[in-house]
């Protein structure tokens, strides 16, 4: 059967230069940005981020793909090539002082990212339009097999996006990039180094098979995933549909495409159980049965109430 991908058709694969994100690299690229918005076509670019040409490519990508920078509007007098802080860039890491020309990261939630919290959040973003790493919702949401080495999850993507005339006409090396560089952001392997390790290990998404070279996507219970950050990404899911609606089922948090079931890979008891204890701390939403399906109903806007969601978890991190 055919596959619907008319939302990932705008989607692009292979920016990351091969690069997963490394320790330091995203609040490094959100704070010299900041004070600097043309730092990644700066000449001395490699001087500021203190890495190679390709790298500072890829920090730029990752920056923009997670939601901490953006490219600025049209009317913006930044000009070509410049990048701005992003919503999520000035809550979680700070927000940027002009007078001084400094960000100021008392003001941030989390601005080295050392709660895991912030890693599941951020992970959360590669699911949101517009696609700009469009392989990981290919392999999240379509990929039926059991296990895969490197080379079969790039092959399982190509084949996927072959249902899509414009995503087909990308490079299949572009989608082998990105199936290597998804397992090596996902899993935790005791063979890589701490200085190359990356922190997205530690969300264990994707878990070695006794079969050699193989991994498989680990679906289950996320023990470090807590319930109001899984609560915000049920908003932020609500708010990216179509319809304004009000009411999700769990069926859709679990199942539905970009859901917060697939981007964490959790089984329906664990997103109900998450979901049991988050109505319990936040406001203005219930988790209830009707007619026999288990709904999650809310007042007010989605995307309101994400940020409310995030501001409450990470004040009360404070």
């Amino acid at each position: 059967m055919k596959l619907r991908l008319d939302k990932y058709s705008q989607g692009t694969s292979g920016r990351h230069e091969t690069f997963f994100p490394r320790y330091g690299w995203l609040t490094k690229g959100y704070v010299k940005c900041a004070e600097s918005p043309h730092v990644f076509n700066d000449n001395d670019a490699i001087e500021q981020l203190g890495v190679g040409k390709n790298m500072v490519r890829s920090i730029r990508f990752w920056c923009l793909l997670l939601g901490l920078l953006e490219e600025p509007s049209k009317d913006s007098d930044l000009g070509k090539g410049a990048l701005s802080p992003g919503a999520l860039g000035i809550r979680l890491i700070g927000q940027f002082l002009p007078v001084e020309n400094r960000v100021n990261t008392e003001t941030g939630w989390d601005p080295y990212l050392e709660d895991i919290s912030s890693l599941w959040l951020l992970h959360w973003q590669i699911f949101r339009q517009p696609f700009n790493a469009v392989s990981w919702p290919l392999a999240f949401n379509f990929c039926s097999l059991q296990s895969f080495s490197q080379q079969e999850l790039g092959a399982s993507i190509i084949d996927i996006a072959g249902d899509d005339a414009r995503l087909a006409a990308i490079s299949p090396r572009s989608y082998e990039k990105d199936a290597a560089c998804i397992i090596h952001m996902y899993t935790q392997s005791a063979k890589i180094g701490n200085e190359i390790r990356c922190p997205f290990n530690a969300l264990g998404l994707i878990k070695s098979t006794p079969e050699n070279s193989h991994f498989c996507f680990d679906v289950g219970k996320k023990n470090t995933l807590p319930p109001l950050i899984f609560l915000a990404a049920c908003f932020s899911y609500a708010e990216s549909l179509e319809s304004s609606t009000q009411t999700l089922s769990l069926n859709q948090i679990v199942y539905g495409a970009d859901s917060p079931g697939i981007a964490f890979k959790m089984t329906e008891t664990e997103c109900g159980r998450l979901l049991e204890q988050a109505v319990n701390t936040f406001g203005d939403v219930r988790f209830v049965e009707f007619a026999g399906t288990r709904q999650l109903h809310f007042d007010g806007k989605p995307l309101m109430l994400y940020w409310a969601c995030l501001e409450q978890y990470y004040k009360e991190q404070r």
